[in-house]
């Protein structure tokens, strides 16, 4: 059973398309001991499934990088 991540928590993410189980890789902005830390979650049987997944991620993470700078960028009056 995989723990939830938090978008805060994500640097980067790379879909990988495989045969037996595709892979998504996350970036995490903390550093581990060899370079960016990162957690990979297979995700078997979901190739049928695949283009919607990579729809949603993509549309999810983006919302959360706009977010982001939104809420980073300096108050105007």
């Amino acid at each position: 059973h995989a723990e939830p991540v938090s978008w805060d928590a994500v640097a980067n993410l790379q879909y990988e398309d495989a045969m037996g189980s595709d892979r998504l890789t996350i970036t995490h902005p903390e550093k581990g001991w060899l370079g960016a830390k990162t957690t990979t979650a297979k995700l078997p049987g979901i190739s049928k499934q695949r283009a919607e997944i990579k729809a949603a991620l993509g549309s999810f993470w983006q919302r959360h990088q706009v977010m982001q700078q939104f809420t980073s960028a300096p108050a105007t009056e």
